[in-house]
């Protein structure tokens, strides 16, 4: 018969099928009929065991540790536990127990873990050292204590992530007890922890490990000497041990006689799994025989296993521990870990730590969609709800139960106030809000974050993302952080954070391209509009409408291209920019042929007027500006000519010439721009006798 804690949850899945249990007194729904009678019988059961208890206990409240199970940390998880981002989980498992008021955590730490000749290599087993250390520090720095269960990974169901058989069956009764030891001794040198228990069902541990002599008392004793012989050489500080058993151990009392004789035992441990009027009261004669002999009193392990009289040795783990995830338990876990709370006052108990931590945050809905779910699917789902849950945080009837059971007086201190609010986004539609954590007197639950006043998110973290925003809006955000008494913190001081622009700006309109000059042309365009503001343009040229590039930006609306080649058409689009860099769609293309040069003045005519004139006659080349003048040349050969004056007409007298004497003369012109043209053909002619 296995008790043994549940499986670890995890990070990864969210669950459609499960109904979230918000804060607050939620209604659990009826029993189902095929539950009925369990549900009536396990009543009965606590119930004459609460009558027992109440009926003896003059009602004084002991000083116990209240505690629960680091899920996320039981090495029975496998190598998940060291995975990537894995211990964002942890550190959060541990602050929701803070919050709910545990004073301590309780950690699975089963053999072969942290025995290093198990691991491949030294480096994987340092990864695993390296984690629990890392958790003890954390645990410490939150003022808590540390409880270790130290026995055996668990080698069959859906707990048997390492699939450990194989390794158990490589060891003899020698071999299995040294490694045992080491473990243990790990444990105290790495993690220090306050209470490590090393014997605890023996009956699931020759199951587990394959190795029978741990499942009689005379063997667990063995087994117990060794660890203790071991510990005490090592120096154990202040670490209490202790061993014990499950309530449901038909021989329970050769086993405690055992372990109570043993003075290196601290305190005598117990499990309560199965709670039927037979192993409840079980619970209480273990107590008192540890009371008896001088030894205080642990539960590592308690739950309320739903499982029948005739059900018991028939039914593997995975169904009980499936059948537990339902919320129409609710009713009878609280009235359970209400009674084990009182037994614990009762007996003066040292610790007590709930198992199904996964319950006190969300438990799944029995309906049509998970009622035939196989047991293996239905833990997973439990788990993943509530690992989600933790991350909201959103804690079950069960949990606010705890709470106020072991948190007295009543709490109404409220937390500090978040610092150091701030806010990024890189997108249109979520930013990203981080802040420094509260602190509170038992611990801070959450966080609730208000948008423009309004709350919009709960989050156990100290990051949140608000998604479903409007590009380029400003919003003002602030945190309060909250505790399971309903204490909520002043606001942190607010900020305002805007989402990023991704609308561009329009289409720049009535896009026109003039040439303006022979190397110039002029761009035109109306301007683009844009939700925020339009930066600029950039300028894109090409010597076709499909190969444009960019050449300018600018900020106005008009741009001058220079340095063009002349008589060239050339290609113009536009994109409009806006502040955030978002960029329009281009323009529609506009193109214009940069001004031709002027070419050489033609039919050039020089004509003897008289002994000392010439009168020259042409037609004005081709240009693409205007002409503003003429240059004469003229030379008494056609390879040296001057240039002898400027005309603005085609036609020009030349009067300061020889008698008889041959000229030669050549045309130039020049446009508006300073463009001078080539020479005209030279043309000759002698003046007069």
């Amino acid at each position: 018969m296995n008790f043994l804690a549940r499986f670890p949850f995890s990070l990864l899945v969210f669950l459609t099928l499960c109904g979230l249990h918000p804060c607050g007194g939620s209604t659990p729904p009826p029993v189902p009929t095929i539950f009925l009678d369990l549900y009536n019988t396990m009543n009965a059961d606590v119930g004459a065991f609460a009558g027992t208890i109440n009926s003896n206990w003059h009602g004084s409240k002991t000083p116990v540790i209240f505690t629960a199970d680091m899920t996320s940390a039981n090495a029975n998880s496998g190598s998940g536990i060291v995975g990537p981002n894995h211990y964002a989980s942890v550190l959060l498992e541990i602050d929701a127990l803070k919050a709910m008021g545990a004073k301590a955590v309780m950690v699975q730490i089963g053999f072969p873990m942290l025995y290093e000749p198990f691991f491949p290599s030294s480096s994987d087993y340092q990864l695993y050292a390296n984690f629990y250390s890392q958790l003890a520090s954390d645990v410490r720095a939150r003022g808590m204590k540390l409880v270790v269960e130290s026995v055996c990974l668990i080698s069959q169901g859906v707990w048997n992530t390492w699939n450990i058989g194989s390794f158990y069956s490589g060891l003899n009764w020698t071999q299995y007890q040294q490694g045992r030891m080491q473990t243990a001794q790990t444990i105290v040198q790495l993690m220090h922890p306050d209470y490590l228990v090393v014997i605890e069902e023996p009956d699931s541990e020759a199951m587990f490990s394959g190795q029978t002599d741990a499942g009689t008392p005379s063997g667990s004793t063995a087994l117990l000497g060794v660890i203790l012989q071991g510990l005490q050489q090592n120096g154990l500080g202040s670490t209490q041990i202790g061993a014990g058993v499950g309530s449901w151990l038909h021989n329970y009392q050769q086993f405690i006689q055992s372990y109570v004789a043993n003075t290196g035992v601290n305190f005598i441990d117990m499990h309560i799994y199965p709670a039927n009027k037979t192993f409840l009261p079980n619970a209480l004669a273990i107590a008192g025989m540890a009371t008896a002999g001088g030894k205080k009193i642990g539960m590592s392990e308690v739950w309320l296993h739903k499982i029948r009289d005739n059900e018991l040795g028939v039914l593997g783990p995975n169904d009980i521990n499936a059948r537990d995830s339902f919320s129409f338990w609710i009713p009878l876990d609280q009235y359970f870990l209400q009674t084990i709370i009182d037994f614990s006052y009762y007996e003066n108990m040292v610790f007590i730590s709930p198992t199904n931590t996964q319950a006190l945050s969300g438990y799944l809905t029995y309906d049509s969609s998970t009622e035939n779910l196989p047991s293996a699917t239905i833990i997973t789902d439990e788990n993943n709800l509530s690992s989600l849950n933790l991350q909201q945080a959103i804690f079950s009837d069960t949990g606010l139960s705890y709470y106020s059971w072991i948190v007295s007086p009543h709490d109404s201190v409220p937390p500090s106030e978040p610092t150091g609010l701030t806010g990024a986004t890189g997108n249109p539609n979520s930013l990203t809000l981080n802040w420094t954590g509260s602190t509170d007197n038992i611990g801070v639950a959450g966080y609730y974050v208000l948008r423009d006043g309004v709350k919009v998110g709960t989050t156990a973290q100290t990051r949140f993302q608000d998604t479903g925003l409007a590009g380029s809006t400003t919003y003002t955000y602030m945190a309060e952080a909250f505790d399971l008494a309903g204490n909520v913190s002043p606001p942190s001081l607010p900020i305002s954070v805007t989402t990023k622009d991704v609308t561009p700006p329009t289409i720049p309109a009535n896009l026109t391209a003039v040439a303006v000059a022979t190397q110039k042309i002029q761009l035109t365009w109306s301007p683009s509009t844009d939700d925020t503001f339009v930066a600029y343009y950039h300028v894109f040229r090409g010597s076709s409408a499909q190969s444009l590039s960019q050449v300018a930006n600018t900020s106005g609306v008009t741009f001058t291209d220079y340095s063009l080649t002349p008589a060239t058409k050339y290609y113009y689009g536009v994109e409009a920019v806006d502040g955030s860099g978002n960029v329009s769609p281009m323009s529609h293309v506009a193109h214009a042929t940069t001004l031709a040069l002027p070419s050489a003045p033609a039919a050039l005519v020089a004509t003897p007027l008289s002994s000392k004139q010439i009168g020259l006659t042409w037609t004005a080349g081709l240009s693409g500006l205007p002409i503003l003048a003429y240059q004469i040349y003229r030379g008494t050969s056609a390879s040296s000519l001057s240039a002898v004056a400027t005309t603005h007409t085609t036609l020009f007298t030349d009067g300061q010439l020889n008698p008889g004497t041959k000229y030669y003369f050549a045309v130039q012109e020049t446009d508006t721009s300073g463009n001078v043209s080539p020479l005209s053909a030279v043309k000759a002619a002698t003046t007069l006798p």
